[in-house]
Formats: structure tokens, C-alpha cells, sequence
């Protein structure tokens, strides 16, 4: 290991199952490379997202715009709306039991 580091080969691999050699990799960089003719069109592009204030899609959405209602509602508006998704909870569940009644006494 001490000899790689001096060597300054950052990669290696050791053969752990038959041998237990310790291998130098090398990748070959080719001197004579040929570039391709062709203009490569999507290299060093950049893209811009242009300012963050000009235009915000979520507030355009309808979600963006009933997450705005729940973040400025009144303490009064909050308990309302909580109250109203506890009874629908709560129904809900009323009505999978009253199912599981139904198909237990029609087995």
C-alpha cells in the first residue's frame, strides 16, 4: 500500500477469493484520440431559471391557493375546518364498519 501512495496510484484492487495480489489499475488515456466531426450541441449550456420573484407556479395552483387559506385563516376558521375532517373521519369509519357487519352476516 505504502508503494502505491508513492507511486501516487490512486486506484487498486486486490484478488481476496484465489490469489490475494494486490493489483495496480491503469486507465489508458490515448494520445492519438480523433474527436467526432459533429458540433456537439448540448455542451457547456447552462440553464436559467430567471428570478425566483418574476413568477411563482405554486401560488397559481389551486393547492398553492388553498394552503395560502389554511396559512392566513383565523384561529376560529382552524378549529371549523379541523372539527369538519374529524367528523368526516369519523364517519368514514362508521360506514367500513356498518360494511363489515353487512358481508359478516351475509357469509
Amino acid at each position: 500500500m505504502n508503494d502505491l501512495a508513492i507511486a501516487k496510484q490512486e486506484q487498486y484492487a486486490v484478488d481476496l477469493e484465489k490469489t490475494g495480489h494486490i493489483f495496480a489499475v491503469y486507465s489508458y488515456v490515448n494520445p492519438k484520440v480523433q474527436y467526432p466531426e459533429y458540433e456537439c450541441l448540448l455542451c457547456n449550456d447552462t440553464i436559467d431559471w430567471g428570478s425566483a420573484e418574476t413568477f411563482n407556479n405554486f401560488e397559481t395552483t389551486r393547492y398553492g391557493k388553498i394552503f395560502n387559506l389554511f396559512t392566513t385563516a383565523s384561529k376560529e376558521t382552524s378549529y371549523l375546518i379541523f372539527g369538519f375532517l374529524l367528523f368526516v373521519n369519523i364517519s368514514m369509519f362508521s360506514i367500513k364498519e356498518n360494511l363489515q357487519i353487512q358481508r359478516k352476516g351475509l357469509a
